[in-house]
């Protein structure tokens, strides 16, 4: 019995994309997409937020060109407190190189975006839940917590976030941190 084929007007942009596509994979164009609907409609029935996964996959894979690497919590905790002062200030300033790379890339790919930063902040500081709430048309809360996080982590911490929401051109009315909790106040239209 054969299976009946429906026509579903795509955009001519995404066509011309995965025909570029599909000759590097050397498929043709119409098994590229019925092999990318079949493996996404299949992640879908059981991971509703694959679309969210995808990009943090690709969050995660920027992170792992510069050079970030995924440790466990308790690691990191006890290399930040074991250090002095003078190495924790040169990892510090290590860091925030790399986030505000990090935040230029995402800018680039993504524009200057509340959601982008938010998928920042929750791929690079991991260990802390990272909510927003909307001020008003342009202003941005985002509060980071962590309960059993150092202060140390926590100063690495909002320093990233600094570093992140500034190359991403969004200016921060205000930033404050104290051991476990992050607060900053973001506006997405006014810029650096």
């Amino acid at each position: 019995m054969p299976i009946e084929k429906r026509f579903v007007p795509i955009n001519e942009n995404i066509i011309a994309e995965a025909i570029k596509l599909a000759e590097k994979t050397g498929l043709p164009l119409r098994d590229f997409i019925e092999r990318i609907l079949t493996v996404v409609i299949s992640y879908l029935k059981y991971r509703p937020d694959l679309l969210d996964l995808i990009q943090d996959l690709d969050a995660i894979e920027d992170l792992r060109r510069i050079g970030g690497v995924i440790l466990p919590y308790n690691i990191v905790y006890q290399i930040l407190d074991k250090i002095d002062e003078n190495e924790y200030n040169k990892i510090i300033d290590e860091v925030k190189k790399m986030a505000s790379w990090y935040g230029l890339v995402a800018k680039a790919k993504f524009l200057s975006d509340i959601n982008v930063l938010k998928r920042a902040l929750s791929i690079w500081l991991p260990d802390m839940r990272v909510d927003v709430s909307k001020i008003d048309n342009d202003r941005f809360r985002i509060v980071a917590t962590s309960p059993n996080q150092p202060e140390r982590v926590t100063n690495l911490a909002k320093e990233i976030a600094e570093s992140l929401a500034v190359a991403m051109d969004l200016k921060i009315e205000s930033i404050n941190g104290s051991k476990g909790i992050i607060s900053m106040v973001v506006n997405t239209a006014a810029k650096t």
